[in-house]
């Protein structure tokens, strides 16, 4: 429905941000978790990174010639399968990015490249992408683990839990929107299928 509503408005996108994140489990132990909690993190990481690419990619092919058809996944390092992270819990949380991750690869390897399978799977040069990335924007000071923190004590406030984060960890809100939209507005530099 809202993507037939952009349709009738603008009538196509030349770009999109998946961007959705819960992140059940910080510093517990997989058996902590309440299991609501973890299959919220999929349903949200996941499924609605996965079905607003899906749906988005047809008004994508009606972008005009020249504009750059752009797929931006919001991700994190906690999804690295080389070089990640110290644990720290999280097991849902980068089990689902790293899925992200893997999704943006599949979709490069559909929508950029010009491998003739791919060719033949996506239909023609009129559905090909510009560039396909995965970002991580920094451990940005918003609310993002709250389910967690309100899972141990359910009377903890937004703000207590982004002062409790520590601002020397946390970047900036604006910081964390520019890590987003440099993808979407650089000529060149960006290589599609990274993250």
């Amino acid at each position: 429905e809202t993507f037939a509503l952009i349709e009738k408005a603008v009538g196509h996108l030349d770009m999109v941000v998946a961007n959705a994140g819960t992140m059940p489990g910080l510093s517990q132990p997989p058996g902590a978790v309440p299991d609501a909690l973890e299959a919220s993190c999929f349903r949200t990481n996941v499924d609605g990174a996965h079905w607003t690419v899906k749906f988005a990619l047809p008004l994508l092919a009606k972008a005009p010639p020249g504009f750059h058809r752009t797929v931006v996944y919001v991700s994190s390092c906690e999804g690295y399968l080389t070089n990640p992270t110290p644990a720290n819990g999280l097991l849902a949380y980068r089990s689902s990015k790293a899925a992200v991750n893997g999704h943006m690869v599949g979709l490069h390897q559909l929508y950029v490249t010009d491998d003739p399978m791919a060719v033949m799977i996506r239909g023609g040069a009129e559905s090909r992408l510009h560039r396909v990335v995965s970002v991580h924007p920094g451990y940005v000071a918003t609310s993002l683990g709250l389910e967690t923190a309100r899972g141990m004590e359910p009377d903890l406030s937004e703000a207590d839990l982004i002062e409790r984060k520590g601002w020397d960890e946390c970047v900036p809100v604006s910081q964390g929107v520019r890590a987003i939209l440099y993808p979407l507005c650089a000529e060149e530099g960006i290589l599609s299928g990274r993250m």
